[in-house]
């Protein structure tokens, strides 16, 4: 979303981007975990060195004579960790497919996965609003020296060989996720486009797509589309669902094939906008579309009832929260209104078991849960961006959820984020739980109306030392005389958990960073506002 100059986004559940979360999970095999090492990254290593490497989006980039077309910085891992050194910029005006135009926003959503089995990790960067927001993707392979221009594809409806019609809105690419779904060595590719509008009759339903690797990449062959349509699925496609507008994977029943979890927050379950969620499990076909496991707020054994706008599904993890051998599924609720309070938002824990998710014990956790460092906000929206990493490099999880409508009276919309431990009950680790803000001690800058502190949160081990950190972005940061330039923070994990302090407010103008900071650039924002 590129805002206009002179006024604000006031953030509400009407201007809810589609924001994802990307995580690639490699095959699991069934034992139990009693290290950190069993943990799958969070994170891409595109040269192969051992560190992860970081993308920042800055979606409202112009260039040329392109308003809002949209880049992505990438900055690699160092021993000494985050570092701007031989960073790059990617874009369509570059040395890669399609060509740079007025509101593309590439950068909308971003994931990785090694599509060719050669031992680099490969980036896809989604354009939700290419071609007035039909969508498209790009994938750039990476090598030992890092992303390379020489190899990348890009992908859209429409092309040959692959289903569907392009047209305006459908957001393709505006959720991305990759796992070795058919666990053959190579990373698959999921493709959220959640506004599609190719099922008769329906508007905005959405679908997603399958792209298989192979040894040369991302292929055609065995391409799937799936909806809420698709006879084996049950379910019934409907205007506005948005089915595809998140995604998230990994191994739930851990039978070594990673699943793929799919959010439909537009879904009238039994009201307005209640929301479902979709899994859909691995196999060594691939996705399944026959084994599946549909969940909402009004699924038997959850402790929630469905309310009108709660969006469940806007937002989705999976990684190991608790003491057992099985994923669990973490499910962002920003509509979650808590004791009277609207739009305070929640997330909800469910645990994986052996052939499914098991209802029964799930957690809902919201700002004034016990252990979690908040109190109630209206319009909170806290649950619309999640992310999950190793804060303290120990055998779990750990979860960030990013409150990017954070109030600190008397500012509006500062933005937060709130770290939770996973540990032997669901996140409920010996750590507690904290928030985070630049009016924090030891944040440097302070915090701003309308800032969006935490509406993209990454979590990276740029060092290699088994603990992620989080880049935390800021995409409606003032600075430099520049309207919503936007910047970031880094914050480094540690045994003790996430630090909170940050000497350095990251952003195009800082030393080392291809471009330079302008209005309007959303540096370190993700999500396509279609």
């Amino acid at each position: 979303m590129q805002s206009a100059v002179g006024t604000r986004p006031v953030p509400c559940l009407s201007m809810r981007r589609f924001l994802s979360v990307v995580l690639f999970v490699a095959p699991l095999v069934a034992i139990a975990d009693t290290t950190a090492h069993a943990l799958p990254n969070t994170h891409p290593d595109f040269n192969n060195d051992g560190r992860g490497d970081l993308v920042v989006p800055a979606q409202g980039e112009s260039l040329a004579n392109a308003s809002g077309a949209g880049l992505v910085h990438v900055f690699y891992g160092k021993s000494t960790g985050f570092s701007t050194a031989n960073s790059q910029v990617w874009s369509q005006d570059g040395d890669i497919e399609g060509i740079a135009e007025n509101g593309d926003s590439f950068g909308s959503a971003t994931t990785y996965g090694d599509f060719d089995g050669d031992g680099y990790d490969d980036l896809a960067v989604g354009s939700g609003g290419e071609n007035a927001g039909a969508g498209a993707v790009n994938v750039i392979y990476g090598s030992a020296a890092g992303l390379a221009a020489a190899r990348n594809q890009l992908w859209r409806e429409g092309i040959p060989d692959i289903q569907g019609t392009r047209v305006a809105g459908d957001g393709f690419g505006s959720a991305l996720a990759a796992a070795d779904f058919n666990d053959d060595g190579y990373g698959d590719l999921a493709i959220g486009a959640p506004g599609d509008q190719s099922l008769p009759g329906v508007a905005r339903g959405g679908i997603i797509m399958i792209l298989y690797g192979t040894s040369t990449g991302l292929t055609v062959a065995g391409v799937a589309v799936i909806s809420q349509d698709t006879p084996t699925v049950g379910g019934t496609a409907e205007d506005g669902d948005k089915f595809g507008f998140a995604l998230a994977t990994g191994d739930i029943d851990r039978d070594g094939f990673p699943d793929l979890a799919v959010g439909a927050p537009g879904e009238a379950t039994d009201v307005e906008a209640g929301g479902l969620v979709t899994v859909f499990f691995g196999s060594g076909a691939g996705i399944d579309a026959v084994r599946t496991q549909t969940i909402s707020q009004g699924s038997a054994g959850l402790i929630e009832t469905t309310e009108a706008r709660d969006e469940f599904g806007t937002a989705l993890a999976i990684g190991r929260f608790d003491g057992d051998n099985y994923r669990d599924l973490i499910v962002g609720v920003p509509g979650e209104d808590v004791s009277g309070v609207q739009d305070v938002g929640a997330i909800i824990a469910i645990k994986g078991a052996a052939d499914s998710l098991q209802m029964s014990g799930a957690s809902l956790i919201h700002m004034a849960t016990p252990g979690v460092a908040g109190k109630l906000q209206a319009n909170a929206l806290f649950g619309s961006v999640i992310e999950r990493g190793n804060l303290n490099g120990d055998a779990y999880h750990d979860l960030v959820v990013g409150v990017w409508a954070f109030d600190i009276f008397p500012k509006s919309n500062v933005g937060a984020i709130v770290t939770l431990y996973g540990g032997a009950q669901m996140l409920a680790g010996a750590i507690p739980g904290a928030i985070l803000h630049q009016d924090s001690s030891g944040v440097v800058d302070t915090a701003e109306s309308f800032d969006g502190f935490g509406e993209f949160v990454r979590a990276i081990d740029s060092n290699g030392d088994g603990t992620d950190g989080i880049f935390v972005g800021v995409p409606f940061e003032d600075h430099s005389q520049r309207q919503d330039a936007g910047a970031g923070h880094m914050f480094s994990g540690s045994g003790l958990g996430l630090i909170g302090s940050s000497t350095t407010l990251w952003s195009q103008n800082s030393s080392g960073v291809a471009d330079s900071a302008e209005g309007n650039d959303l540096f370190g924002g993700s999500g396509f506002n279609g």
